[in-house]
């Protein structure tokens, strides 16, 4: 008899989890961004070069 609201229901419960994943993904795909700067600033340290975190990136190339 409520199999309609039930589908309604779950439906909605797998919108809900499909944005989550969404978001879990993005802020994922972020994190190993930024993890990945910060790999090339430490092979990069050794040339010299300094990356500054303050928020936003910003690299300060330091040429000879």
């Amino acid at each position: 008899p409520n199999s309609s609201l039930r589908t309604a229901n779950v439906d909605r419960l797998a919108t809900h989890q499909s944005e989550q994943d969404n978001e879990v993904m993005f802020r994922a795909v972020e994190e190993s961004k930024r993890l990945q700067v910060i790999e090339n600033s430490k092979h990069q340290g050794q040339q010299g070069t300094e990356t500054v975190f303050n928020g936003n990136r910003r690299v300060r190339f330091q040429l000879d």
